[in-house]
């Protein structure tokens, strides 16, 4: 049996926004004041992910 060390598409999306981004946006909450560079990220990610879910 032989197993391909590549990601799909599906792999990679739900990587990024099933766990790194609810992630992100717990640690952005659970910190004491705006990182405005976390926040952009967890912005470019929401954007990214409606985009995908139009497609």
């Amino acid at each position: 049996m032989t197993y391909s060390n590549v990601l799909t598409d599906q792999d990679r999306d739900a990587i990024m926004f099933e766990m790194v981004l609810p992630q992100l946006v717990a640690y952005r909450d659970s910190l004491p004041q705006d990182v405005p560079a976390i926040s952009a990220v967890i912005a470019l990610l929401r954007m990214l992910q409606s985009n995908r879910q139009e497609d």
